[in-house]
């Protein structure tokens, strides 16, 4: 990591001025607003001509990533097309997401991305007619984490969440009510590794294990058949698994696993977060 700066520059990084192409049948538009000084965003896809309430999946990407390397790499837009999703691509403070001892700026300087979070859920429920019931988070490496951090502590608010190479990052994880939960991780992943690691020379902060980071949720989901998973490739390294590399197509498999989720009583709208 690099050394930290006194205070928090006034605008975290945004996506980057050439977009991919988008399939025909979604929309696209990039959503604003400041948040304690800090000017924040993402970038919203959206079914055209949408009618009746939407699953909202929120996209989240790795450290040193932006909203478009996830939409180009993922394959979500492609699945929003298929079956109707409103998806939100998530835009961290200069490339980074504060999950808790990872990383990057925004972990440095303390970004409230709990709170840029909240705000991006209620201004989605706002434009949309968002689903209450099918809300889900997914999120590769470091969002990953921050996936995991917010579902600790909002679990009241998500249907389900799936994290790609990624580790709970927390020390205190209780949430309030079962939440389906996809762990996928590559067994040749040195970045995050599945046993976990003292000292992560990338990351600069140690990784639970696989089984300490699904441990709150197995607790949690109440003996429910399937509700966490773990998919453990063999040979994938820290990378965002597609059909060309091992076989496994991340984005088909997780919406699968997700929406056979959604979640019991509908979750309360989002409070927290600024205006």
């Amino acid at each position: 990591l690099h050394a930290a700066a006194a205070r928090p520059a006034r605008h975290a990084a945004g996506p980057a001025s050439v977009p991919p192409a988008l399939p025909a049948g979604l929309t696209r538009q990039v959503v604003r607003w400041a948040q304690d000084g800090v000017a924040r965003q993402y970038v919203e896809i959206a079914p055209a001509g949408q009618t009746g309430p939407l699953p909202l999946v929120v996209v989240l990407h790795g450290w040193r990533q932006t909203p478009w390397v996830a939409e180009r790499i993922q394959g979500w837009d492609a699945q929003a097309r298929a079956h109707h999703l409103l998806l939100a691509y998530g835009a961290g403070y200069a490339g980074s997401w504060n999950a808790g001892n990872c990383c990057g700026l925004a972990a440095a300087h303390g970004i409230d991305d709990m709170a840029y979070l909240d705000g991006l859920l209620r201004r989605a429920q706002s434009r949309h007619p968002v689903d209450p019931r099918r809300i889900y988070l997914v999120g590769f490496s470091n969002g990953g984490m921050l996936a995991y951090r917010y579902a600790c502590s909002h679990a009241e608010l998500l249907a389900g969440i799936a994290v790609v190479a990624a580790a709970l990052a927390v020390p205190d994880c209780r949430p309030s009510r079962p939440v389906a939960v996809l762990d996928v991780q590559g067994a040749a992943d040195r970045t995050v590794p599945s046993a976990g690691s003292a000292f992560s020379q990338v990351l600069h902060a140690p990784t639970r294990s696989v089984a300490a980071s699904l441990l709150p949720w197995r607790r949690r989901d109440a003996g429910t058949p399937g509700l966490v998973r773990l998919v453990s490739l063999p040979h994938l390294a820290h990378t965002w698994p597609t059909r060309a590399d091992g076989g496994y197509d991340a984005a088909p498999a997780i919406w699968s696993f997700l929406a056979g989720h959604p979640a019991g009583p509908p979750p309360r709208a989002a409070t927290a977060g600024a205006a």
